[in-house]
């Protein structure tokens, strides 16, 4: 997969708050290397409304 459309992903999901995807893909992109830290938040900034 191309590393632009993982981060388009990442960053509908973020939009959509969806967290246990968000970190789940998210984790898969790191334990394969891919230097996604520049450009999209780190999952702290994922902010889950009550």
């Amino acid at each position: 997969m191309e590393k632009r459309l993982l981060i388009q992903i990442l960053k509908k999901l973020e939009e959509k708050k969806e967290k246990r995807e968000y970190e789940r893909l998210y984790s898969l992109l790191q334990k394969n290397a891919v230097p996604v830290e520049k450009e999209i938040p780190d999952k702290g900034s994922l902010r889950v409304k009550k």
